[in-house]
């Protein structure tokens, strides 16, 4: 897990790379389906390296429906999900 930058600019690496598109034509309002045209294995390879970097819980299909759209909702989500906790460990609320 890289750490570094902020959660957009970390969003933007994963996206430039599995995209194939510079980073600099990223912003919030990058669509991935309409502006970089994803398909549903690029959303589910998109997920798992969130997933990876962020420490994020496992994300429903449908949850991911709804934060895989732009770069945007991406950002908002990962700011908002919990860290994944390690087997053996409790969530404490």
């Amino acid at each position: 897990m890289r750490e570094l930058g902020t959660t957009f600019e970390r969003v933007c690496h994963i996206v430039a790379v599995q995209m194939g598109v510079a980073k600099d034509q990223i912003t919030t309002d990058t669509n991935l389906v309409e502006d970089l045209c994803a398909d549903s294995l690029d959303g589910f390879n998109l997920l798992l390296e969130f997933e990876e970097e962020f420490n994020l819980p496992r994300t429903s299909e449908q949850d991911a429906e709804t934060f895989v759209t732009t770069v945007g909702a991406i950002v908002d989500y990962i700011d908002k999900a919990p860290p994944r906790v390690a087997y053996g460990e409790h969530w404490e609320h």
